[in-house]
């Protein structure tokens, strides 16, 4: 996980909210998609997904081949800190991490695996420890790579789109302009 960074946007919460919704693909949750996001998702032309927290958080990703694939890759984590009040300025707080699903899910992998380590050290007297704890070190590796894989492999594609999301973010609103849609 990354420190915050901080970004202005030259442009109102609305202005914001409308920006993203339009640009990027809308999502509920990647968790638990509808059928109707899932079909936006395959329809979309962004590579890029937006997932509103409330009114205040969000969480930008990329949006790959299929919903459940994005699942275990990193978000931007957004938090609007400060909106002008009728100005057309406003300052975000990013970092990068999972979503909150996710860090739950490896939670209860690294839990159970870490159960199931502690059950066999306790009782190494058994017959097939040696296979039984050969088991468990491949399944720690498995869930440890895989965790790492994701992290590494989905933020290289974050990051394959933050000039993208950048040009977005910073572009200034002109009445009337079509800004790229």
């Amino acid at each position: 996980m990354s420190d915050p960074v901080e970004i202005v946007v030259p442009t109102t919460t609305e202005g914001l909210h409308r920006r993203l919704n339009e640009r990027l693909c809308p999502i509920g949750d990647v968790w638990f998609p509808t059928r109707a996001e899932m079909d936006r998702w395959d329809e979309s032309d962004s590579p890029l997904y937006v997932r509103w927290i409330d009114r205040s958080r969000f969480e930008i990703g990329p949006r790959l081949d299929t919903v459940p694939s994005a699942r275990f890759v990193p978000v931007w984590h957004f938090r609007i800190v400060n909106s002008e009040p009728g100005g057309n300025r406003t300052v975000l707080h990013f970092k990068t991490t999972w979503t909150r699903i996710t860090w739950v899910v490896f939670g209860l992998l690294l839990a159970g695996l870490v159960g199931w380590g502690w059950t066999l050290v306790s009782d190494m007297q058994q017959e097939n420890f040696i296979g039984w704890a050969t088991v468990w070190f491949l399944s720690m590796a498995a869930v440890g790579g895989g965790c790492l894989t994701a992290w590494i492999w989905g933020k290289r594609r974050l990051l394959e789109e933050a000039d993208w999301l950048k040009t977005i973010l910073e572009r200034v609103d002109v009445a009337g302009e079509d800004w790229g849609r």
